[in-house]
């Protein structure tokens, strides 16, 4: 049998040991990859001592099971605190009039970056209104545990209407292509 060791750091380079905190996953195996194909920059992905630096941001729960919740590359980070996208997109697509979502992070003077989300609507909603309705949706949902989105997870940056958004050959959001 090969051996797996895993281990979860948060943004402060300290290991998560609490579940429900979310950090980067490393991995270290006895076969591991050597690198990223065709990447140009592949410093920082393995350490001097094997460790994998996945890029993963995950957590566990409190039986020990564990979710992605998104990429490290994608995190928006608004005056220090971390935004997952893939949250605010869960939220959005409870909406009733959301067929689609993408979330990015967009530069803002004094803030860092502050979340922005693109939007496909289902057919027959109004354009005009929806991204005032998406706007209020955030400040007044709740989640599971009964807390609101926290404020510095508004969509400052906006809400746009579009056609359609950009996407992976698997289907995906692709946020990169937001960014353009």
């Amino acid at each position: 049998m090969f051996s797996r060791l895993l281990y979860i750091l948060n943004e402060s380079g300290q290991t998560v040991l609490e579940p429900f905190v979310s950090g980067e996953l490393y991995l270290k195996a006895e076969t591991v990859m050597k690198g990223y194909n065709h990447e140009d920059d592949n410093e920082g992905v393995i350490d001097d001592q094997g460790w994998i630096r996945t890029g993963d941001v995950l957590y566990f729960d409190s039986e020990g099971f564990y979710y992605v919740v998104d990429r490290v590359k994608d995190i928006i980070k608004v005056n220090g605190m971390q935004v997952s996208p893939s949250e605010l997109e869960d939220v959005i697509l409870t909406h009733p009039h959301v067929a689609e979502v993408g979330v990015i992070g967009i530069e803002k003077e004094n803030c860092g970056q502050v979340p922005k989300a693109f939007i496909v609507l289902k057919e027959g909603v109004n354009r005009e209104k929806a991204p005032q309705e998406i706007d209020v949706f955030i400040r007044d949902t709740y989640f599971t545990n009964l807390e609101r989105v926290a404020h510095f997870k508004y969509l400052r940056g906006g809400v746009e209407v579009r056609d359609e958004l950009p996407k992976t050959s698997n289907g995906k959001i692709k946020r990169i292509s937001l960014k353009e």
